[in-house]
């Protein structure tokens, strides 16, 4: 925990804060920006072994469909791997109607990609909500202490933390869908997978 108020006692209001408390902020800061790019790297990762892992399954799904000798049901899972190879990328327009096989694997792969993002987005969150009540505790043990302004500098760094684009997305990411009408529906999956990143 940050030790914020000076040795001294309470602080004037209107004073400056002082350069080890903004120092402190600023460590914080670079603390949360280096957990988050390892979270990134990590998440990355993840994404990076996914087309991988969808071609191999497909491979194997060839296999069996041509010791079955399924040519028709073989021929398809082939077009879908060419496809894949071509395009990099896998969404609901993409899900073949048949065989049933192939369908069930690429929604299976889909989910696969949208639990990676998942679990980025709610480990994002946690590390900002950790850091966001680390800083909240600290504010208060400065208020108590009378050091105002570097109370309003921690205050301000909260506001600033939970306004950052990629806590914000990861809230959005992780609330319930709206309520349709139409439920069997679901949302379009488009996501990129190697490249763009």
């Amino acid at each position: 925990m940050p030790t914020g108020a000076g040795e001294t006692g309470p602080k004037a209001v209107g004073v400056a804060p002082g350069a080890a408390g903004l120092n402190e902020l600023q460590a914080l800061r670079r603390q949360l920006d280096g957990k988050l790019a390892e979270l990134e790297a990590a998440c990355e990762a993840q994404r990076a072994q996914w087309p991988g892992q969808y071609i191999a399954a497909l491979m194997q799904q060839m296999e069996r469909f041509q010791k079955a000798g399924e040519y028709e049901n073989w021929d398809s899972v082939n077009t879908e791997r060419e496809r894949f190879l071509i395009d990099r990328r896998l969404a609901l327009e993409d899900i073949a109607a048949a065989p049933e096989p192939l369908r069930r694997l690429q929604l299976q792969h889909i989910d696969l990609l949208r639990g990676i993002g998942r679990k980025r987005a709610e480990a994002v969150r946690t590390l900002f909500d950790g850091h966001g009540a680390e800083l909240e505790e600290w504010k208060r043990n400065l208020t108590r202490a009378g050091d105002m302004d570097l109370a309003a500098a921690v205050n301000a760094e909260v506001q600033q933390l939970k306004a950052r684009q990629v806590y914000l997305a990861a809230v959005r990411e992780l609330a319930p869908p709206p309520a349709t009408t139409n439920s069997a529906a679901p949302a379009a999956v488009k996501e990129t997978v190697i490249g763009d990143r």
